[in-house]
């Protein structure tokens, strides 16, 4: 209007610097004009590590990154932040997954630096052989809203350590009988996993 093009629906969702030009048919194109482009608040959180799988009794780095409604980084989010980690459970042993020295369940703190956890600070240590999925919450934000959130996790068994019985003998009073409970024997690791690819040799 009157040679002047007046812009008010321009939205750019990616964090990062950005060159604007203008243009028209014919004309030669305005300069760059450089606009920063900044990431919105936390809208969620994602839960990454540098493997898919560990062992019984190993541990593995966590990270834990912010992102905005545009999954973008949420480089606001700094700072100590309580964490609340679910998804692995206690081996049979009784042995409970940890970060750090926290227990699966319980809140701890973790410091964070534009949007992302810091190194070295949320080390996982689990003892239960399964797969599962580990999710993590802030009390307001969290991994659960996508399945892509969080870390899909597959704990193998430690190496043989013991054999046990998995279901015990037992006999009536009378001598000389077939056992009425026939025993079912299994080698274990220290956690009290079933290494299920074990193909020793048991002797009764």
């Amino acid at each position: 209007v009157n040679g002047v093009a007046t812009f008010t629906d321009i939205t750019y969702d990616v964090a990062a610097t950005i060159g604007v030009t203008a243009s028209a048919t014919g004309l030669t194109s305005s300069s760059a004009f450089s606009v920063s482009v900044t990431s919105g608040s936390v809208n969620y959180l994602k839960v990454t590590a540098g493997a898919a799988s560990m062992t019984a009794g190993g541990t593995l780095e966590l990270t834990i990154t912010a992102y905005d409604s545009n999954n973008n980084v949420a480089t606001g989010y700094t700072g100590n932040k309580s964490l609340t980690f679910s998804g692995l459970n206690a081996s049979a042993s009784g042995s409970s997954p940890k970060i750090e020295s926290t227990n699966f369940g319980t809140a701890l703190t973790v410091a964070f630096t534009n949007g992302a956890s810091n190194a070295n600070a949320a080390t996982l240590t689990v003892y239960k052989a399964e797969v599962a999925s580990i999710d993590v919450t802030d009390g307001t934000n969290n991994s659960t809203g996508n399945t892509a959130y969080d870390l899909d996790l597959t704990v193998n068994p430690a190496s043989a350590d013991h054999v046990a019985f998995t279901t015990q003998p037992s006999a009536s009073a009378s001598t000389n009988v077939v056992l009425s409970q026939q025993p079912v024997v299994s080698i274990r690791d220290l956690y009290q996993n079933i290494r299920t690819s074990n193909t020793d040799a048991i002797t009764l």
